[in-house]
């Protein structure tokens, strides 16, 4: 898959409102040109846990790779971001660059990580948070659709 055709499959989703943008860089779990993904689905509230996980920027004929190159994946709990740039308005934030080749979604090296990052990033924690993100996002989709049916 190329960029365009990873970019038009995220806006055919945007367009279908599966996923919302945003223009606060805080609440962006993805960047790709002037586009930012919104991780708490255009419901943000603060310190509420994200709706949307990262996995779901993963479709079927794209890889982590891909997707990295193609643009920033943010990780707001961590305060990092990954992407082969510097991102000043992150950065300005406190956001820690982390490379391409040497992140939480690939070629992951805990020696290159402090106690507290490699707990986050532990296999048991993520698919804990991952079980409690999707659990929470199914409780707000399903809260949305009882209020548009209003």
């Amino acid at each position: 898959m190329n960029k365009e055709e990873y970019k038009k499959e995220l806006l055919d989703l945007i367009s279908d409102e599966e996923y919302a943008v945003t223009d606060n860089i805080e609440q962006a779990i993805y960047i790709i040109d002037d586009i930012k993904i919104d991780g708490w689905d255009g419901y943000y509230e603060p310190n509420a846990p994200r709706v949307l996980d990262h996995h779901t920027l993963l479709f079927d004929n794209s890889s982590w790779e891909e997707i990295l190159t193609f643009g920033t994946v943010v990780v707001p709990e961590s305060k990092t971001y990954i992407s082969d740039t510097n991102n000043i308005e992150l950065s300005n934030l406190g956001y820690s660059r982390l490379s391409l080749n040497n992140n939480h979604l690939v070629g992951f090296r805990e020696e290159n990580f402090s106690n507290k990052e490699q707990n986050f990033f532990s296999l048991e924690n993520v698919k804990q948070l991952d079980k409690e993100l999707s659990i929470k996002g199914k409780e707000q989709n399903i809260s949305r659709s009882n209020d548009k049916e209003r």
